[in-house]
């Protein structure tokens, strides 16, 4: 995918937002954050 390694910013539905490097993709589907977090439901935006 091309978002890992890429820094992203992860919008969740809750209002928290959360900024980190994508690490690679869970067995079960989570996008795995460098901060510790796995994701499996949020918007996402490449950062440059």
């Amino acid at each position: 995918s091309a978002t890992i390694g890429t820094e992203v910013k992860v919008e969740l539905g809750n209002g928290k937002v959360i900024t980190a490097k994508a690490l690679g993709i869970s067995e079960v589907g989570e996008l795995l954050l460098d901060d510790g977090s796995a994701i499996s439901i949020g918007d996402i935006t490449h950062l440059r």
